[in-house]
């Protein structure tokens, strides 16, 4: 188990290596060379998808009849981002729970329901953008058959975790055989509220919608970047290749999707004869402005916020 904690330095590394290779000092004039316009037009757009995502969450946790004002939700959202950018598979934005239970008081299997139907969401978009980039990029990648596998694993798991039906026999066995004496009485009331708190899937149609204009929104900057270099890459490809990245991302082996989506941008923008030296500085700049800076901004909320006690 000690091994594992080790993994985020894979990815890391994979990282540190590719600037090695192409040479830090190509890589930094790339940087300093790009015009301040467009790195104020970028942050306009990174500051739109953050409040496009809010807005996502807050509709979900109005569904689920939680009524928070839209500033508070975008303060827990931001906290939520700083945790996220510091853990594998940005597992940590799950803290966002903690936070809105001492918020709101009410149970966990509750507050954590939404943040887990939201990020199902952002997870079957980014399948279906990625398996859309993968016919187009067929004769480059692996056969598609492994990435249908992967979707249809993922929807299964995605009804196992909604649908009451079947999460039953899921949590009846973790219960039997793996949760302690002293927590079964609390896991029973973390599962019933958790369940209690699924809206109808008709209901959520919205915040899906919403999820399909947020990765796009999210594409813009890359492109607006990528424009800036004078390199030709078709807005749609940039859209598909960036979800395909954001899927080796969740690779548990590094922290933000540091290193292994660099390795995917690399080889997939390589088809248009973009420069390696160009694909890091957007990704390098693309990091800072919409994931590091909007972080820092969610750690000094943090900062001020009342951190809660306990998770449960």
């Amino acid at each position: 188990m000690r091994k594992l904690k080790f993994l985020p330095l894979i990815g890391i590394s994979i990282l540190i290596f590719l600037i090695y290779k192409i040479g830090p000092e190509d890589i930094l004039n790339k940087i300093i060379d790009i015009n301040p316009f467009y790195l104020v037009l970028i942050l306009l757009f990174y500051l739109l998808n953050l409040l496009s995502l809010t807005f996502k969450w807050y509709i979900i946790l109005k569904i689920q009849k939680i009524n928070l004002r839209f500033i508070k939700v975008l303060k827990l959202y931001l906290i939520g981002l700083f945790y996220g950018i510091i853990t594998p598979a940005k597992t940590g934005s799950v803290i966002r729970a903690s936070y809105l239970i001492s918020l709101i008081k009410e149970p966990f299997g509750k507050c954590v329901s939404g943040i887990i139907i939201e990020r199902i969401m952002d997870l079957f978009v980014l399948f279906i953008y990625s398996l859309l980039g993968i016919i187009f990029f067929l004769n480059y990648l692996v056969d598609i058959k492994i990435i249908i596998f992967l979707f249809g694993f993922f929807i299964f798991m995605s009804l196992v975790i909604l649908k009451e039906n079947f999460n039953k026999l899921i949590f009846r066995f973790v219960y039997t055989f793996f949760i302690p004496k002293k927590l079964k009485n609390k896991s029973k009331l973390i599962f019933s509220s958790f369940n209690k708190s699924i809206p109808p899937l008709q209901n959520l149609i919205l915040p899906l919608m919403l999820t399909f204009i947020n990765w796009i929104i999210l594409s813009i900057p890359i492109y607006i970047l990528f424009k800036s270099y004078s390199a030709a890459v078709p807005f749609v490809f940039v859209v598909l290749i960036s979800s395909i990245g954001n899927v080796v991302s969740l690779i548990p082996i590094t922290v933000g999707g540091l290193g292994t989506k660099e390795a995917a941008w690399i080889y997939l923008f390589s088809i248009f004869n973009i420069e390696p030296e160009i694909v890091i500085s957007v990704s390098l700049i693309n990091l800072f402005l919409g994931n590091i800076l909007m972080s820092i901004l969610g750690f000094l909320i943090a900062l001020k916020e009342k951190s809660p006690k306990e998770l449960f």
